[in-house]
């Protein structure tokens, strides 16, 4: 309803005599029924202005200048084959002892221009036959009690958030997928866990970086692998030493470090053996 309020049908006093009968009393009180052709009516009012009219089509306008009290000690029933209009210039109290069911056979729609707020004892239940949306302008809160469980059984997930995103987890956190994951940082990446291993592993994972890629550990760095591929113009190995258990692959063959030897260092250019030699 756009209006705010609403008039009550107006009466129009047509009565011709002898067919207007009017009683008043004393005090004020006015009883009156008319049987003018076409305009037939019956009208009460009380001294204070409360009146009930019935008008010749058979409206009925009833006005209370005072309080009204309607009391039902069984059952109540209305039905309206038209609209229904109510307008409250206050505030409105309901309360039901038992279960409130309400069915609407078309569209619904609520505007609450201050605060709204649902407050549910037992369960809450929400089930959308079609497309869902929800546009909040400001900020929104939500805390949970005993966990969260969504399932998307088609269509995926699409999330777009302009500015950072924090997230704290208190234990521990899986995430499985049957397909592919990709991570983008447009100006950094960055994955680290200060109190235990940080495990990366699949059938093919692959670390891309676009300028410096950097890989540091206070402790000990462990590659294991059946074969280890390094593609790049020099490797640089800074404040420590390399250690080989086995041999090493270079200019295409394979050459122990213990029987190697250095092109140029013996005297007059000859091959020199390593010095000190590796036992």
């Amino acid at each position: 309803m756009n209006n705010n309020s609403f008039s009550a049908p107006s009466t129009s006093d047509q009565g011709v005599y002898p067919f207007n009968h009017v009683r008043q009393t004393r005090s004020g009180h006015v009883f009156e029924v008319d049987d003018t052709l076409g305009e037939e009516r019956i009208h009460e009012r009380h001294k204070s202005g409360t009146e009930r009219t019935i008008l010749a089509d058979g409206t009925r306008r009833v006005i209370v200048v005072s309080d009204n009290h309607h009391v039902v000690i069984g059952d109540d029933y209305v039905s309206i084959n038209g609209n229904a209009n109510v307008y409250v210039n206050g505030n409105v109290n309901m309360s039901v002892n038992g279960d409130y069911n309400l069915e609407v056979n078309g569209s619904m729609s609520q505007t609450v221009k201050g605060e709204y707020r649902l407050k549910v004892g037992a369960a809450h239940k929400t089930e959308v036959g079609a497309d869902s949306a929800i546009n909040i302008i400001g900020k929104q809160d939500v805390i949970v009690g005993n966990g969260i469980n969504n399932t998307v059984r088609a269509g995926g997930i699409n999330t777009m958030v302009i500015g950072p995103i924090n997230e704290t987890n208190i234990g521990e956190r899986t995430a499985v997928c049957t397909g592919s994951i990709s991570f983008a940082g447009s100006t950094g990446f960055s994955a680290h866990a200060p109190g235990g291993a940080a495990i990366i592993g699949g059938l093919s994972v692959g670390v891309d970086s676009a300028s410096i890629l950097s890989l540091t550990s206070t402790s000990t760095t462990n590659m294991t692998s059946s074969i280890t591929n390094i593609t790049t113009s020099r490797v640089n190995v800074i404040g420590g030493a390399l250690v080989a258990t086995g041999d090493v692959g270079a200019l295409g063959g394979m050459f122990t470090l213990a029987t190697h030897k250095h092109l140029g260092d013996g005297a007059g250019g000859t091959p020199a053996a390593t010095s000190p030699p590796i036992p």
